[in-house]
């Protein structure tokens, strides 16, 4: 089929030779001729539709002018005959289009029911497991940089004072009839959905618009459906408005308060776990690697570690390390050597867990600060700089009993754990006393 008259040479050249205004005709032939029907049939269409509209009132504006106007009737009528075609391959285009979102909505809808029927089944296991995923997930997280895995989703169900909360790959129509489940709420229940992301050291729910009091509730709902403590925050897309839920919990002094700000969070047993992983894991990897008698056994330790963390069961975790920490300590040729550093780290670090959890339990404004100073006594007995871990130790130890006397738990916590640090310290006097007389260095076995 000829098109000569849809193309902006053929009417530039006649608009140049009659000196007459195009009013946009030339732009609109231009823009159309950059298109290809086949794969953009809805744009070709567009601008074909645009192109008459114009040719007929250039028409219009010179009715006086045969050569121009017998131009734009022949344009006219090829339109007429192109654009028939391009307007059915347009609801082709659309159709298939429709059918992919139908497919793509039903594959949505698949994986939500599947989510749902095994929230259904184990709601605690599976959510714990889901807060876990969204915390390896973190923005900036160098795995996640290496290769990126997307963000779980969750959605929350409101009403009164009833509220549940859903953190999976997928959430949907079956999502909702599991909130309403959960919550024991009706009809009148409003819904939220958004991201699941682990930001600041708090997994953080991200909605197209934050409000007040939607952070306690959420941390509230976690707390209430897996038995674990988050430190939980909200905001917005653009992340403007942020609510955190521990200020939100302090402001309401409420019993949920309580609950949602309580010191021995899942995320500060999480934190803790990664570092007694990192501490252990060449060690590990150095038993494995060899042909020790305890292999199996240290294989069997790190399994059961690993299925620990993936339930969500921090502590757990923890425990079963520390356990193998001790097999390794007995088994390994490196480890029949440890200076008195190292053993003075490794006592102070295990007395000093319980009031310091206390402490960031009661005393929320100042947890972060805490928080800092162990994770930088942890990081250098890591790298073995156990004299600088020491001293951080040291810092902490101060920070902790600055704290007022009626601090509540937090004190009565405190007492114990000097009067430990001060048996700990005599103790290893006494060893070291004991190893200089019996002359033969740092040996186990002189002691």
């Amino acid at each position: 089929m000829s098109q000569n008259h849809l193309t902006e040479r053929a009417w530039k050249t006649l608009a140049l030779t009659h000196q007459i205004k195009d009013l946009g005709l030339g732009k609109a032939l231009a823009v159309y001729g950059q298109l290809d029907a086949a794969k953009d049939p809805a744009d070709a269409a567009s601008a074909l539709q645009q192109v008459a509209s114009l040719a007929l009132k250039v028409k219009k504006a010179n009715a006086g002018n045969r050569d121009v106007v017998t131009h734009l009737e022949e344009l006219a009528k090829e339109v007429k005959k192109t654009l028939p075609a391009i307007e059915a391959r347009t609801r082709t285009v659309a159709g298939a289009a429709q059918e992919t979102g139908r497919a793509r909505a039903a594959e949505h809808d698949s994986d939500d029911e599947e989510d749902a029927a095994a929230l259904r089944k184990d709601l605690k296991g599976q959510l714990t497991s889901a807060m876990a995923r969204v915390r390896k997930r973190a923005p900036g997280d160098p795995e996640q940089l290496q290769s990126p895995k997307p963000q779980l989703q969750f959605m929350a169900c409101v009403e009164g004072n009833r509220q549940a909360v859903i953190v999976a790959r997928r959430v949907g129509s079956a999502t909702k009839k599991l909130l309403l489940e959960i919550a024991g709420a009706g009809g009148g229940s409003k819904f939220f959905r958004g991201e699941c992301l682990f930001e600041n050291d708090s997994h953080t729910f991200v909605l197209p618009q934050a409000s007040s009091g939607m952070a306690r509730r959420i941390a509230a709902a976690l707390f209430a459906e897996t038995g674990h403590k988050y430190r939980v925050s909200v905001r917005d897309d653009s992340a403007a408005v942020a609510f955190d839920a521990d200020a939100e919990a302090d402001v309401a002094g409420d019993g949920d308060g309580d609950e949602v700000a309580a010191a021995t969070t899942t995320d500060d047993l999480a934190a803790r776990w990664q570092q007694v992983k990192r501490s252990l894991f060449p060690r590990i990897k150095e038993v494995l690697a060899g042909s020790s008698p305890d292999r199996d056994e240290v294989r069997g330790l790190v399994t059961n570690a690993t299925r620990q963390e993936q339930s969500g069961d921090y502590e757990a975790a923890i425990a079963t390390f520390e356990e193998l920490r001790r097999r390794l300590d007995g088994s390994s040729p490196t480890q029949d050597v440890r200076d008195d550093d190292e053993a003075t780290w490794i006592a102070r670090r295990e007395a000093i867990e319980a009031p310091y959890l206390a402490a960031v339990r009661e005393r929320p404004g100042r947890a972060d600060k805490l928080r800092a100073v162990l994770a930088f006594a942890d990081g250098k007995a890591e790298a073995r700089e156990f004299d600088k871990a020491l001293v951080a130790l040291d810092r902490l130890e101060q920070a902790l009993a600055a704290q007022p006397a009626d601090d509540g738990p937090a004190a009565v916590d405190l007492q114990p754990w000097q009067a430990a640090c001060a048996e700990i310290r005599r103790q290893l006097e006494a060893v070291e006393t004991e190893i200089v007389s019996a002359g033969v260095g740092y040996s186990i076995e002189a002691v």
